[in-house]
This record gives structure tokens, C-alpha cells and sequence, in this order.
């Protein structure tokens, strides 16, 4: 494979909204999307309250830093798990606390240009496989059935688990994934 040749990307949440918006703009750069739960909630309709609640969320901890009460909603509303888990005894807490300030790039200015980037699903023209757990977020599993609505030729999948699922059903996400790239 040369520099040149199109790409398979694999992406979770905001990687893979980002790979949506790549595909959209690059299209000759890009052989296929595999996505899992793209972080595009607003697509679910802005009119919901848990999209709301969300974006209203990402605006209040833009550029600054997070606290754990900020990362622990944040997992609680993305679906990991509910609110009463000892998050602090999960083997992963190190890291998402080490790495929570990533969730700061939110401002008006970023949703915007985020927003703007992905607009024109309708328009996508890459072979796109969509993953949605079957226990996260309500706003996530429905961005991905609109993305899949809107997309043609789009396919979407449910994993178990949260917004995690690729990890939490890593057979079932490797299994589908590679079907999808051998198309």
C-alpha cells in the first residue's frame, strides 16, 4: 500500500465523527469507515433532553480542567456504567482520570465547525459500518440509527455493552469489522 491509496478507518466516538467528516471531505482518500458510536449526538435531535442535557454538559467543562465529578458524569451519561459504581476500584479509572481533560475541547466556536463538518451525511460515499451497545446511551444508539438512515449502503450493528462496545464485545466488533473490510 502506497502513501496514496485509500484508507480503512476504524474509530470510536469523537475519532469517529471525526472519520466521518474526513470521509465526507476526502473521499478519494478513504475505502471504508468503520464507526462506533460517533460522538454527533445532536443528530438524535436537539430537541430531546438527554441531548441537550449533553451538549450543555460539553459547554460547561469546555477549557478547563475536569474534575472527577466531571468524568464520572461523563461516563455515567455516555453509558459505561450507572452512577453508583465504585469508579475509583475499576481497573480503568487511572487512565480515563489521567486522560479526562480531553473532554475540554468543547467550546460554541468547535461545535460549530464540528456540527458543519458532518452536515451533509446524505452525501457519503464510502462503505460504512456503524456499531451501537446494546446498553449505552439512548442519544448514541439513535445517532447511529440516523446516521445509518441517512447514509446509503450504511450498515449498522448493535454490540453489547456501552458506549464502550467495541471493547466490552471485542469478538463480536472484530468479527463484524473484518467482514465489513473484506467487502
Amino acid at each position: 500500500m502506497g502513501a496514496d491509496d485509500p484508507v480503512d478507518i476504524v474509530a470510536w466516538s469523537n475519532g469517529a465523527r471525526a472519520s466521518l467528516d474526513f470521509a465526507l471531505h476526502h473521499p478519494e482518500r478513504v475505502r471504508s469507515v468503520t464507526a462506533v458510536e460517533p460522538a454527533a449526538w445532536w443528530l438524535a435531535g436537539e430537541e430531546r433532553e438527554d441531548v441537550r442535557a449533553f451538549t450543555e454538559f460539553f459547554a460547561s467543562v469546555a477549557c478547563r480542567d475536569l474534575s472527577e465529578e466531571d468524568l464520572i458524569r461523563f461516563l455515567v451519561d455516555v453509558g459505561v456504567a450507572p452512577a453508583q459504581t465504585p469508579w475509583r476500584d475499576l481497573a480503568g479509572w487511572p487512565l480515563w482520570y489521567s486522560c479526562r481533560n480531553a473532554l475540554s475541547w468543547f467550546t460554541p466556536e468547535s461545535f460549530a465547525t464540528i456540527r458543519a463538518g458532518i452536515s451533509d451525511l446524505a452525501a457519503l460515499d464510502v462503505p460504512l459500518l456503524l456499531f451501537k451497545g446494546s446498553s449505552g446511551a439512548a442519544h448514541f444508539a439513535d445517532t447511529v440509527d440516523v446516521i445509518a438512515a441517512t447514509v446509503g449502503g450504511a450498515r449498522a450493528a448493535t454490540l453489547e455493552g456501552g458506549h464502550a462496545c467495541h471493547l466490552q464485545d471485542a469478538e463480536g466488533f472484530v468479527r463484524q469489522t473484518l467482514a465489513h473490510l473484506a467487502t
